[in-house]
């Protein structure tokens, strides 16, 4: 699990502790996503109290060169692991 604060990220502007997992775009399709999403409110509700998203490209230090992925930043460490066990076999 990430917990970091990763400067020039919506993550470096949390206060406090943040945990973090990522999804890459690729190899996902839009009622992946869609279904991914509906789930994540379902569990979480709207972003804003529990989590926040934000969208990381290629020019990251931590990803390979042209990934994009989708980072889901949790304030607390086992909303992020509930999330990392429903979507596990994706999860970066």
């Amino acid at each position: 699990m990430k917990k970091h604060r990763n400067v020039g990220t919506i993550a470096a502007r949390q206060e406090g502790p943040v945990y973090i997992v990522s999804l890459p775009w690729q190899g996902q399709n839009k009622f992946w996503w869609n279904e991914a999403c509906a789930n994540v409110i379902e569990v979480f509700g709207l972003p804003g109290d529990r989590f926040i998203t934000d969208i990381i490209n290629g020019n990251n230090k931590d990803f390979p060169k042209g990934a994009t992925f989708m980072e889901w930043i949790f304030r607390e460490e086992h909303d992020a692991i509930l999330f990392r066990l429903k979507f596990g076999e994706v999860c970066v």
